[in-house]
């Protein structure tokens, strides 16, 4: 598999994660999350659930036990980006960065 990411930290404390990659492994992401469109798993320890953020698949995650949330966001081009976040209460503040990324411009890369 080829990859190529880019990753940065972001936050007042660095808290906040995110990786933009891309290569064979992110269309393999991709297919799994278009696939993944009914997903919703939720438990005592966290969630799981399918979103879709400016019309592209993805996956939210939220940890209750250590607070930390994560979305992953598929785009058509091979391109995955990935949100990570700490010290969190949901996944509002992934989906808020996702959602003020220009995903369109990735997806047209």
């Amino acid at each position: 598999y080829k990859l190529s990411s880019v990753d940065v930290d972001y936050g007042e404390d660095q808290q906040g994660h995110v990786s933009i990659m891309w290569g064979s492994m992110a269309k393999m992401q991709f297919e799994t999350m278009q696939s993944m469109a009914n997903l919703n798993i939720d438990s005592s320890d966290g969630y799981i659930r399918a979103i879709e953020i400016k019309g592209f698949p993805g996956v939210e995650e939220y940890d209750r036990d250590d607070n930390s949330a994560s979305v992953m966001v598929a785009l058509p081009n091979d391109i995955g980006v990935i949100i990570e976040l700490e010290n969190c209460e949901d996944t509002s503040q992934c989906v808020a960065t996702a959602e003020s990324m220009d995903l369109e411009g990735l997806a047209g890369l």
